[in-house]
C-alpha cells in the first residue's frame, strides 16, 4: 500500500485546525481507501490554543504528526522542515489549514502521479487580487525567467504534488531561506498542471500581509534567479556605452563648436544624480544577495523544534 504526506503549516489556526483534519481524513476514508497516509502539521509557534487543539488531535490520531517550533521561523522554512520529516512515495507539499486550496483536488493530484508525472501543480483559474498585484505577480516571473535554463510557469502555486525521489533531491538542497513552489521545477520538467477554483476562507483571516508578500517575492528572487546580477551587468554596459559616446560628443562639439557649449553646471549635477541613484539601487540588490549568503553560511535560519509528536 502506497503511502501520501500531507504537510500543513500553521500559525494561529485555532479556528480551521479541526476543519482541516477532518477533511483530510475523510478524503482518505471516502475516496483514497486504497492509500496509507500521515498527515504533518507545522505549527510556527501559535499562540491562541492552536497547540493545545493539535496534541489533542494528535493523541487519538495516530496517523496525525505535529512539529511545534520553538519560535515563529516563518511559513517557507517552517513548510520545508515539514516536507523533509514526510515518509510517504507522494507528498502534498502544502495543505492550507484554512482549506482555500480544495482537498478533493488532492484526488487528481495522485490520479496523475499514479500515471507517471513526478509533479502535479496547481494553477489558480481566478485570484481575488487587484490589477496590479495580478500584473505585478506576472511580471516577476517572467523576470525571473530571464536568461535561465529552467523556466517557473507564471501561475504555479504552494498547491503541489510531487513524488518521492524530488523530496530526496530537496533535502539534499541546503537553503535556510528556501522559496519552496519553484524548487520542484528545478528537479523536473516531467509535470502536469491542474487548475482549480480558489475557496473562500471559512475562517479567521490571512496572515500575509502586503509586507509579507513583497518580502516573500524578494526572497524568491534571490533564490531562484540570478536575473538581477545579469540586469546589473547590462545597465553598466549601457551606461558605459552611453557614457563614451556622450564624452565624444562633448568633445567634438568643444573643439568644433565652443560657442555652443553649455555653460555651468546644471548637466553635470543632474548627472551624478542619475548614477548615484542608479548605483545606490544596484549596490542595494548586492547587499541583499549577501546578507542571504550570509545568513546561509551562518545558519542562522534553521527551524528549531521544541516538540514532536507521534514521530
Amino acid at each position: 500500500m502506497k503511502k501520501i504526506s500531507i504537510v500543513t503549516p500553521c500559525y494561529n489556526e485555532f479556528e480551521n485546525i479541526d476543519k482541516c483534519y477532518s477533511a483530510i481524513k475523510k478524503l482518505f476514508n471516502d475516496k483514497l481507501k486504497k492509500y496509507s497516509y500521515e498527515h504533518i502539521f507545522c505549527d510556527n509557534h501559535s499562540s491562541d490554543g492552536t497547540q493545545k487543539k493539535l496534541r489533542l488531535i494528535a493523541k487519538k490520531d495516530k496517523k496525525v504528526k505535529v512539529i511545534l517550533n520553538a519560535r515563529n521561523f516563518g511559513e517557507q522554512k517552517s513548510n520545508l522542515n515539514g516536507i523533509i520529516n514526510t515518509t510517504g512515495d507522494g507528498v502534498l507539499l502544502y495543505f492550507p489549514a484554512d482549506l482555500q486550496d480544495p482537498p478533493k483536488l488532492i484526488v487528481d493530484f495522485i490520479k496523475y502521479w499514479e500515471q507517471g508525472y513526478d509533479l502535479v501543480y496547481g494553477s489558480r483559474k481566478k485570484r481575488k487580487e487587484n490589477f496590479i498585484l495580478s500584473l505585478c505577480r506576472k511580471l516577476f516571473y517572467q523576470f525571473v525567467n530571464i536568461g535561465s535554463n529552467n523556466v517557473i510557469p507564471s501561475d504555479i502555486s504552494d498547491y503541489q504534488f510531487v513524488d518521492k525521489k524530488i523530496i530526496n533531491e530537496i533535502k539534499k538542497i541546503e537553503d535556510m531561506t528556501p522559496f519552496l513552489r519553484s524548487l520542484p521545477f528545478f528537479i523536473t520538467d516531467n509535470y502536469k498542471k491542474l487548475e482549480y477554483e480558489m475557496e473562500k476562507r471559512q475562517h479567521g483571516s490571512s496572515k500575509f500581509s502586503l509586507l509579507s508578500l513583497i518580502d516573500y517575492a524578494l526572497n524568491g528572487l534571490l533564490n531562484i534567479s540570478y536575473t538581477p546580477f545579469r540586469v546589473i551587468l547590462f545597465i553598466g554596459f549601457i551606461i558605459s556605452l552611453f557614457s563614451i559616446f556622450l564624452s565624444i560628443f562633448w568633445l567634438v562639439q568643444f573643439l568644433y563648436y565652443p560657442e555652443d557649449v553649455v555653460k555651468g553646471i546644471p548637466l553635470i549635477i543632474t548627472a551624478m544624480f542619475l548614477f548615484f541613484g542608479i548605483q545606490t539601487f544596484l549596490m542595494g540588490i548586492i547587499g541583499e544577495y549577501l546578507v542571504s549568503i550570509h545568513k546561509q553560511v551562518k545558519r542562522k535560519e534553521t527551524v528549531i523544534e521544541k516538540e514532536k509528536i507521534n514521530f
